[in-house]
């Protein structure tokens, strides 16, 4: 039996790995701004980290519209689930 690791942020309870590292998905918040209007969108699935935001910089940081510092892409801040998102294509 493998023992368990993964810390608490893991979205795959069982996922049997044993190096204190998780599976994460990561979701960009929704938007409205103009008239333009964005739901809350998957960016990329099983992303394996320590924690959410090794994972975030993990999968992001080749891109140019990733900001570290505020964990975002284009000023929309990034989240594990849908549910988490603050904004639901601009409603609160």
């Amino acid at each position: 039996m493998k023992t368990k690791k993964c810390g608490p942020e893991c979205i795959a309870c069982d996922c049997g790995r044993t190096d204190n590292k998780c599976k994460f998905n990561i979701w960009m918040d929704g938007f409205s701004v103009n008239g333009n209007r964005q739901e809350p969108q998957l960016i990329i699935e099983d992303v394996i980290g320590e924690d959410f935001e090794s994972a975030c910089f993990i999968a992001l940081s080749g891109r140019g519209d990733y900001n570290i510092t505020a964990n975002s892409i284009y000023g929309c801040k990034l989240y594990k689930t849908k549910e988490e998102c603050k904004f639901k294509g601009g409603e609160k």
